[in-house]
């Protein structure tokens, strides 16, 4: 509906083969992945420990925490997107991995969304950018 060929958002549609391959996309696909992490894994382990307790409010109620949550939670959100978008782009158009592997990998960032997108930033697309980076000599 909105992207170029019908197969695309129109988040990977502004994605251009050159963006995807350049330093300044890794930079803010690992700023998002960090962001992803660190934040998720703190939110868990807040709700899973026993400062934790739904019914006493008195840990929000401080304004200035609850605009700090509010956003942090809303860039991670947005970083998570593009993340997760940027990571489909690479894998459709410029992953040179062999057949059976992108499917694998179809699957799992299918199933895993944005923690699969994390975990293909790291074993895929980073590796992969930085050999086709060290190649050009850039």
């Amino acid at each position: 509906m909105f992207g170029g060929n019908g197969n695309t958002s129109w988040i990977e549609a502004r994605m251009s083969d050159e963006w995807l391959r350049s330093r300044r996309s890794e930079t803010l696909f690992g700023i998002a992945v960090a962001l992803h992490i660190v934040l998720i894994s703190a939110f868990t382990a807040f709700v899973l420990s026993p400062m934790y307790d739904p019914s006493r409010p008195d840990l929000t109620s401080v304004e200035w925490i609850r605009i700090a949550l509010g956003a942090l939670g809303g860039a991670t959100a947005i970083f998570a997107i593009l993340l997760f978008h940027g990571m489909w782009a690479y894998w459709k158009r410029l992953d040179d991995s062999p057949v059976q592997t992108r499917k694998r990998w179809y699957w799992i960032l299918l199933v895993g969304l944005t923690i699969a997108s994390s975990f293909y930033y790291f074993v895929v697309y980073r590796p992969s950018l930085r050999r086709w980076l060290d190649e050009r000599g850039k």
